[in-house]
């Protein structure tokens, strides 16, 4: 008797032991892509005294901010952006880019320490929508092209440390691989339909993207060079920006 009762108990539990495996199953697979993990929630207790250093203000970027209220009027302004890179250079279409963001997801979603819960389809449209935003803004910035967000003086400075902190972050090879294909291979014929990027034009054809977001955050600070395939995301270019040159650096 006490043995059937103990095979019934058993049978019972089989459903929720079946779920605890499936949880353990994701479990080592999210530890295996955790080792490429580079954004990250700030701990609770750090943001305790002021969240106003740790969270977005202005713009959302990347999937931890996305979707909060105050953030929302800047999504408007994320489709004016990939519209004017769709616009400058029509041949490179928004199927493209998706295309190109696609083959890219999964690494992607592997720097991300938690678990990212936007389906395939959200993913990439939040990494180029994210992505046009970054690089139009700046460019724009720094090449005095006309822009309704730029043009209002005290919005640069809360952008530019929103795009700084560490949990509004995507991955700095998705920028390059918009910009690249944006850019169609860097070559100097291949620049967008704007007289302000064609006047200004390194040696290359081009300015390199690291180039553009160092000058846009240091604002002509002599800096450590590095390459883009070095990048995690911006604020480690920061924090790479932030180290003295050799020659400056005095040992304490």
């Amino acid at each position: 008797m006490a043995d059937h009762v103990s095979l019934q108990i058993d049978a019972n539990f089989d459903p929720l032991a079946s779920s605890i495996m499936q949880k353990i199953d994701r479990l080592h697979i999210r530890r295996e892509e955790g080792l490429n993990c580079t954004i990250f929630r700030v701990p609770s207790h750090i943001k305790e005294r002021d969240k106003s250093y740790y969270e977005p203000r202005m713009v959302s970027i990347g999937p931890l901010h996305r979707g909060k209220v105050h953030l929302e009027s800047m999504e408007e302004q994320k489709l004016r952006y990939l519209h004017q890179m769709l616009t400058e250079n029509p041949e490179i279409t928004t199927e493209r880019y998706l295309g190109m963001l696609k083959e890219l997801e999964e690494p992607a979603r592997r720097c991300y320490f938690e678990s990212v819960n936007l389906d395939s389809k959200e993913f990439i449209e939040m990494l180029l929508l994210d992505g046009c935003f970054i690089i139009r803004h700046v460019m724009n910035f720094i090449f005095d092209v006309p822009d309704i967000v730029c043009g209002v003086g005290w919005s640069v400075p809360l952008i530019q440390t929103d795009l700084l902190m560490l949990e509004n972050q995507i991955p700095f090879f998705i920028l390059q691989s918009i910009y690249n294909l944006y850019m169609n291979g860097h070559s100097s014929s291949s620049t967008p339909n704007n007289p302000n990027l064609q006047n200004d034009r390194t040696e290359r054809g081009v300015h390199s993207l690291v180039h553009l977001i160092v000058e846009f955050i240091v604002r002509g600070k002599e800096t450590l060079p590095i390459e883009s395939s070095d990048v995690l995301h911006l604020l480690h270019l920061f924090h790479h920006c932030s180290i003295p040159p050799k020659d400056q650096f005095t040992p304490n």
